[in-house]
């Protein structure tokens, strides 16, 4: 299963269209927050993929998305946040404990804007950078085997 990462969009609607026409053969996306406005605008470019989001510092709050989820795929565990609730600015010990909380093998997050691939203590954290800036991720999902991220940059 191939997972299209995005956070931080910020109204940047051609580099977001343009990441998701990119990613034609993604089995489902997670946006990260910070943008979900532009998320119904490109509703038709996201097509009928399963479509994972949590909202950012800067969503309305009324946009109806919760700050954190976890979710199930390929047998692998996303915990999955915006960032700024978790002060991941200042590390990622707090987004690290609130994975550990929910048995995640994955933790998933932005906010920063810069791209990370990190690993600690059974837990893979990935940034997927901002959107704005044509920056993503994908995650790999292979049920028994370790997820395998990438960041891309358009």
């Amino acid at each position: 299963m191939r997972v299209v990462i995005l956070s931080d969009s910020h109204g940047f609607l051609r580099c977001f269209r343009a990441i998701l026409e990119t990613e034609t053969k993604a089995d489902a996306v997670f946006f990260l927050g910070d943008g979900y406005q532009d998320v119904l605008a490109l509703r038709d470019a996201i097509g009928g993929k399963p479509l994972f989001c949590v909202k950012g510092n800067c969503d309305m709050s009324s946009c109806g998305r919760p700050v954190e989820r976890t979710e199930t795929l390929a047998g692998a565990v996303l915990y999955a946040c915006h960032g700024h609730t978790r002060q991941v600015k200042s590390g990622l010990t707090a987004l690290k404990l609130a994975a550990q909380e929910n048995g995640a093998s994955v933790a998933l997050y932005g906010h920063t804007h810069v791209p990370a691939i990190d690993f600690s203590e059974g837990i893979l954290f990935l940034n997927p950078g901002s959107a704005a800036d044509a920056r993503y991720a994908t995650l790999e999902l292979t049920p028994g085997k370790m997820p395998y991220p990438t960041l891309h940059e358009l």
